[in-house]
């Protein structure tokens, strides 16, 4: 049976203050992969927290997606990747945290779902 693969990209971005990602649209996925890289960081005592959210109605209400094991807070540069297994819901973004003295992140945010249903 084929997939439908959800993808979305945060490439490269500069982050510089406490923020959020722009939603976009996981319906259906299931199994969805997120690989984040911090590539660059300055500033003093810099931190960089990322929280994924979903929202089940539009946009409206936005809630830590619960199945996600936790994304560690990053200081420096690094990798993590997390998987969500079940539905994600309709809306998907990033609530983005930053802490310490003028800290700049360069931030690669990757997420892929599949939607098995898809026909």
């Amino acid at each position: 049976m084929p997939r439908k693969f959800l993808a979305y990209s945060f490439n490269g971005t500069m982050v510089l203050a406490t923020n959020t990602t722009e939603p976009f649209d996981l319906s259906g996925a299931v199994d969805v992969l997120i690989a984040i890289s911090v590539e660059s960081v300055s500033g003093t005592l810099p931190t960089l927290t990322l929280v994924p959210q979903t929202s089940p109605d539009g946009g409206i209400t936005w809630y830590d997606h619960p199945d996600v094991v936790a994304i560690p807070q990053f200081t420096g540069v690094a990798k993590v990747v997390r998987t969500i297994r079940g539905n994600v819901g309709p809306l998907f973004k990033f609530n983005v945290i930053v802490g310490g003295t003028a800290p700049i992140f360069g931030v690669k945010i990757f997420v892929l779902g599949s939607n098995p249903d898809y026909t």
